[in-house]
């Protein structure tokens, strides 16, 4: 059956609960704090040989999207992105929380199909099987993801999380 979880208390949460776990969209978004404690999390919430599946833009240019705040002079990335990722530093990270990789592809999520009661997980699965959409007018109301290729990683629990430096 399918868990819906609130993200804002996974501390209740029992350790090994999980399967599969999808990130889409996210960790790019998180400082180097809130990156380690997420990842710590999924791990421990996920079952021996467990999977997580993270969507994350691929190689993005950070200083092409900087715009800088006209009250306090500061810089941003208008997505509010913090880093960027590429197929060996999305294996270097997960590895570092004893994740292997199982898969990690470039793929352009814009280009999927978008069906108003399917997920972005369901339809990179779909995607990734090779399988056709069917598709009628009107199902084309889900939010695109940002422009440019995206790294789709299908990872595996397979080892403990390494001590981190302190950045």
């Amino acid at each position: 059956h399918l868990n819906l979880i609130n993200i804002n208390n996974l501390s209740t949460v029992p350790d090994e609960s999980f399967h599969l776990i999808t990130c889409n969209e996210v960790i790019e978004h998180l400082n180097d704090e809130l990156l380690d404690q997420t990842l710590k999390t999924f791990h421990r919430l996920l079952k021996p040989d467990g999977c997580i599946m993270i969507t994350v833009p691929m190689d993005e240019d950070m200083m092409a999207g900087l715009v800088c705040c006209p009250f306090c002079q500061s810089y941003f990335s208008r997505a509010q992105h913090l880093r960027s990722f590429t197929p060996q530093s999305i294996r270097q990270l997960l590895a570092e929380y004893g994740m292997s990789e199982i898969l990690v592809k470039d793929l352009d999520i814009n280009a999927l199909p978008r069906f108003r009661n399917v997920s972005l997980r369901d339809r990179v699965l779909w995607a990734l099987k090779g399988r056709p959409f069917l598709t009628r007018p009107g199902l084309n109301t889900i939010r695109k993801a940002p422009p440019g290729p995206h790294l789709i990683t299908i990872a595996r629990k397979t080892g403990s999380v390494q001590l981190r430096e302190a950045k």
